[in-house]
């Protein structure tokens, strides 16, 4: 299994368990007194009763933490479970405050780890965390958070960047596009268009796709700054390359044949967007631009609308299409361009 997979599963079982250990229990005892301070009181106190800590915040040793949890990395490499994989998933999980008090000295505009990236707390030797946050959190918000906000300065962001663009050629490739990655139109002495990350061809259709990756934004803050910093720059970046581009399929033969171009007619449709990981700004105009979930565009490409209904609905939808009469570029765009995927979902969710 995956490290990455055992660390979500690592927390979505502290979610569980936190939800069955005190949030039931509490909601019960309240629901008995209509008193929040009395509730948590006869929570704790059946604790003490049974020898386990049902305080707001808890805390263990280390070395009795991984005790405890070795048993959730139980793989089949592993069927015991292993204490250095345990150590390692409560390390990723935890916010060493002294460490992060020297971090911040040394780089004192460091990101700040929230509650819910990294919901426990090490001071000196032991291990604290806040069951209510726990048990109501997104796992994988906060992963994908930990990993590409407060580790953004990880080596290994540029592999990942490169995989999230690989992925999505791939799945261009699979409905009959001709993908280029990651092409380098000629330079002039007045401009550098830069890197383009897919160029996409099929049947008449040129796709110039920026993606920009990041993290989940979860304020009104994050998500302003998103668009006026982040996607504003992929506009402008993109309104650099688009010109360069047609250019490039102009006078590089060898581009035209990688793409399966080679008979360039001129009445080409092309359509530049902005592919973002962030789903907030999905449809939205930056600077004429259009932004494109990348999660929406693998519904897309994949056709599966239905996923986004309800659990009850989606067996009732699952022969539902955005493709009636087969897949087609201009089709594809046209659903992108229109948001059609967004349309007929919200109609099926306002049916009684």
């Amino acid at each position: 299994m995956p490290i990455f997979f055992q660390t979500l599963l690592f927390a979505e079982l502290h979610s569980v368990f936190f939800q069955n250990a005190y949030v039931q229990p509490f909601q019960k005892h309240y629901a008995e007194c209509n008193v929040v301070a009395r509730a948590l009181s006869k929570l704790a106190f059946n604790g003490l009763v049974d020898g386990e800590n049902r305080f707001p915040m808890t805390w263990a040793e280390e070395d009795k933490k991984i005790e405890r949890t070795v048993g959730w990395t139980v793989c089949r490499k592993y069927p015991k479970g292993n204490r250095l994989t345990a150590k390692a998933i409560l390390n990723f999980w935890t916010n060493d405050l002294r460490t992060l008090s020297k971090r911040l000295r040394d780089q004192p505009r460091l990101p700040l780890p929230t509650l819910s990236e990294r919901p426990f707390y090490k001071i000196g030797g032991y291990n604290f965390q806040f069951p209510w946050v726990v048990a109501e959190q997104n796992n994988l918000t906060a992963a994908i958070n930990n990993l590409r906000r407060i580790g953004s300065r990880r080596s290994e962001q540029m592999s990942e960047t490169r995989r999230i663009e690989l992925r999505l050629a791939d799945q261009l490739r699979r409905r009959g596009f001709a993908v280029e990655v990651g092409y380098q139109p000629e330079r002039t002495q007045q401009e550098d268009p830069g890197e383009v990350d897919l160029i996409c061809y099929r049947d008449g259709v040129v796709l110039l796709l920026e993606i920009k990756s990041g993290y989940v934004r979860t304020t009104p803050h994050e998500v302003w700054l998103h668009r006026t910093n982040t996607l504003r720059k992929a506009a402008r970046q993109l309104k650099r390359k688009r010109p360069a581009v047609m250019h490039a399929l102009i006078q590089d033969a060898a581009l035209r044949t990688r793409l399966g171009c080679t008979d360039l007619r001129g009445d080409e449709h092309l359509y530049c967007w902005i592919i973002d990981t962030s789903i907030e700004l999905d449809q939205q105009l930056i600077d004429g631009f259009l932004v494109v979930s990348l999660e929406t565009l693998h519904l897309i490409l994949r056709d599966e609308r239905q996923l986004l209904n309800p659990a009850e609905k989606a067996l009732d939808c699952i022969n539902d299409t955005l493709f009636p009469d087969g897949f087609s570029a201009l089709r594809f765009a046209e659903v992108v361009e229109t948001g059609a995927v967004w349309m007929t979902l919200d109609k099926s969710w306002s049916d009684p």
